[in-house]
């Protein structure tokens, strides 16, 4: 690796010329980054498209380094003249990209939908009470163990769906805790511009740290937490009232 090539990877001075002459490692990367995405989305393996496409393409960016190296080197000529230094670089990003993907959002992606699938699943007799905090746990607001309204619960998460927040403006906020067989942790939230939806988060608090893993919308449970939850505050429920 001449002075040069090191003084350029090592502040990231890499200029279009210096690209130009591994013009078939980038090309190989970039293909393989768009099959490995078109690929995400026809799995469809998460509820966000963005992000189907998105791990496709970082999973398979090592796979393009490596077609791409072997037709960069493929001729005497073409060997001789490849930047040692840049190529290293370049397989580098390739190999922490993938990774990154494989070890750090991959597990994430599969954990989100394992809590969908699992809030889907849920039934009443799992559930042996809900608490309804405000939005920073702070604060009991409700303590519901009414059969009827336990069953309404579960029965409302059958419709909840995947969903990704873009900048949203939340009117009311709730963080609520089923307890039962298992402990389940949510915020629940009302956003104006979405009059029919209730937002959801999965959380898990700890003192005052908050750690989110994926969100989700539903219709039913917007009717619910209309019904059970906003006519409560106003103490108009009978089955459901404020803690003693």
């Amino acid at each position: 690796m001449s002075a040069r090539e090191q003084d350029a990877v090592a502040f990231g001075q890499i200029s279009f010329g210096d690209l130009k002459r591994v013009w078939r490692i980038v090309l190989a990367v970039i293909v393989c980054q768009e099959l490995g995405g078109v690929i995400g989305l026809l799995i469809h393996f998460h509820h966000s498209g963005f992000s189907n496409y998105w791990i496709g393409g970082a999973l398979a960016t090592p796979l393009g380094f490596v077609v791409g190296l072997c037709w960069q080197v493929g001729r005497a000529e073409r060997r001789a003249a490849t930047p040692i230094g840049l190529t290293l670089f370049l397989g580098f990003l390739a190999a922490f990209v993938g990774g990154f993907a494989l070890v750090v959002v991959f597990p994430r992606m599969r954990e989100e939908m394992r809590r969908l699938a699992e809030l889907r699943a849920l039934h009443a007799g799992d559930i042996g009470q809900i608490s309804v905090f405000d939005r920073y746990g702070k604060r009991q607001l409700l303590l519901i163990d009414d059969p009827a309204v336990i069953s309404d619960f579960a029965e409302a998460c059958r419709d909840v769906e995947g969903d990704s927040p873009s900048h949203p403006r939340y009117t009311a906020s709730w963080y609520v805790v089923i307890d039962g067989r298992e402990r389940h942790e949510f915020e629940f939230h009302f956003e104006a511009e979405r009059p029919r939806e209730v937002v959801g988060y999965f959380v898990r608090k700890e003192g005052n740290t908050t750690r989110f893993s994926g969100s989700f919308a539903s219709k039913l449970l917007r009717a619910w937490f209309n019904e059970h939850v906003r006519s409560a505050e106003g103490h108009r429920s009978p089955r459901v009232q404020p803690p003693p």
